[in-house]
């Protein structure tokens, strides 16, 4: 999981680079009692926490449905297949 991060902050990818920082600095949690299919993620600036899923997130961009993933998706997807 560490080794895709480190991958992942070399990456010309912004929600890349956001995701290895995400799950560097430990602010991504797996919810119990969820099957490891929900996880808790940090905000960018540290305040605010998002439930998210490989297909979903509950963040402003998840939310508006924009058409590339954000970082906290990005980081779940990455911690679901390391």
């Amino acid at each position: 999981m560490y080794r895709a991060a480190r991958s992942l902050e070399s990456s010309d990818s912004k929600p890349a680079k956001l995701a290895a920082e995400l799950i560097l600095d430990g602010g991504v949690q797996k919810m119990p009692g969820h099957g490891g299919r929900v996880w808790r993620t940090v905000s960018s600036k540290g305040s605010t926490g998002y439930l998210t899923t490989t297909g979903q997130c509950n963040c402003r961009q998840g939310l508006n449905r924009m058409p590339f993933l954000c970082h906290h998706r990005v980081a779940v997807i990455v911690m679901v297949e390391a």
